[in-house]
């Protein structure tokens, strides 16, 4: 009987218990790999050769790192030369995010996402720059291609 109680009930409960302090406890904010020690924003910082539609813009970009973990900067090259300042994004997992902004002192706004390929050599781009010179305002849907170099 001692030996049922044994098989039914400690034994399954060693198993839970292993089986869960084996489980992988999610990075803090802002990192990952398998020490959680490599910042999410690393994969996205480097030099891009940028190709952006309409307009066949084509131009270099770096972006950077940004205050916290999960800022980075896009040189004011973005959009080919369209700021005289760097444009502020976030990152989250494989997504950099431009939260709609106006980067300097024109009346241009930009907002938009990417989305970084698994292996980090891309970033297919979809943005908005928003003329508020003009009333209404006109929007100018882009989307992009970059390759890092």
């Amino acid at each position: 009987m001692k030996r049922n109680l044994l098989l039914q009930y400690y034994l399954p409960v060693f198993f839970t218990v292993f089986i869960l302090s084996s489980c992988r406890e999610p990075c803090d904010k802002g990192y990952e790999g398998k020490r959680c020690d490599v910042p999410v924003r690393d994969k996205f910082k480097g030099t891009w050769s940028a190709t952006d539609n309409p307009g066949a813009l084509t131009y270099l970009d770096t972006i950077t790192d940004g205050s916290d973990i999960l800022d980075v900067y896009v040189s004011r090259s973005f959009s080919n030369s369209r700021y005289y300042r760097s444009v502020k994004a976030t990152v989250d997992g494989n997504t950099i995010t431009i939260a709609n902004q106006k980067p300097d002192t024109s009346k241009i706004y930009v907002e938009g996402t990417g989305i970084v390929t698994d292996d980090h050599k891309t970033i297919n781009w979809n943005y908005n720059l928003i003329n508020k010179y003009d009333t209404p305002f006109i929007t100018t849907s882009y989307t992009g291609v970059w390759t890092k170099q």
